[in-house]
């Protein structure tokens, strides 16, 4: 053997070396690496069968009785994840439509398995927190959207879900100053969200309204109160006068929010028109 081969032979020894410490200190696959590889392997065999149910509920999803035929989605979403167990998007589709059928118990199930096999999810947080936001349990829904919120980034599409999902619970809780307040803040990021503007502007009319409500049910108290002491022309004078009292109160509460910089001049000076008109 000459001497080149002594070399060549003696490299080729280092290079087996080599990759025989680097296969046996090789990275061993994760829990999810495992579950989408083997996913992977099932969609390869079963791609056709598959693909037919998926477009099967595409076509249900672009139809106006969509939310008629949840039923037939869940039957698309059973016969994907016979042929592929952990077929990640069968699984979404079937826990929404579970929770928008009026079975927020075994959506809630299906969705707390999800997030064991992938934890803190943004997705699937966000879907937990939709859950409960059908199923009207909002304080437990706001909980969801701020986890997504505190981990994820404001730029990404989890993010703004997520807070456009705590906007809208904060105003079915009726804490109507938390979520002027809250999208007020969430504004500054994304600006022009039609989304965030609305539960705004909804839970300002909400807080007009209740306003009206306590108005009303003050001139009714005084009014019965002074009723028998007063003639009827007084009376109606009175209550002319609580109005004028009351009025005032909402347009100082108003401006208290614009002062703390919750709502705008603009939208300050359009409930103050509202409020004048019925002096």
């Amino acid at each position: 053997m000459g001497f080149l081969d002594k070399i060549s032979d003696k490299i080729t020894e280092q290079i087996e070396e080599r990759l025989g410490t680097e296969k046996q200190y090789e990275r061993p696959m994760t829990q999810t690496e495992r579950i989408e590889s083997y996913s992977k392997e099932n969609y390869e065999k079963h791609h056709v069968e598959i693909d037919k149910h998926n477009q099967r509920m595409e076509q249900i999803f672009k139809t106006d009785s969509y939310p008629e035929r949840f039923n037939d989605v869940l039957d698309c979403c059973s016969k994907i994840i016979e042929l592929d167990p952990y077929n990640f998007d069968a699984k979404i589709n079937a826990i929404t439509a579970m929770s928008r059928n009026g079975k927020p118990e075994p959506a809630i199930d299906a969705c707390k398995g999800l997030l064991k096999l992938y934890p803190n999810n943004p997705m699937l947080e966000n879907l937990m927190g939709e859950i409960y936001w059908y199923s009207e349990d909002y304080g437990s829904a706001i909980l969801f959207f701020n986890s997504v919120i505190q981990r994820t980034p404001c730029a990404e599409y989890q993010a703004l879900k997520a807070k456009q999902g705590k906007g809208k619970s904060l105003y079915m809780c009726g804490r109507y100053d938390e979520a002027i307040e809250f999208c007020n803040d969430q504004l500054l990021l994304h600006e022009n969200d039609e989304e965030l503007i609305d539960v705004k502007m909804k839970s300002l009319e909400k807080i007009q309204e209740l306003n009206e409500q306590t108005q009303k049910a003050n001139e009714q108290t005084q009014k019965a109160n002074d009723a028998p002491d007063q003639p009827t022309s007084d009376s109606s004078q009175n209550q002319n006068n609580t109005s004028d009292v009351s009025i005032p109160d909402q347009i100082s509460k108003f401006a208290k929010l614009k002062e703390q910089g919750l709502i705008s001049d603009e939208e300050f000076n359009e409930m103050k028109q509202k409020l004048m008109k019925k002096i």
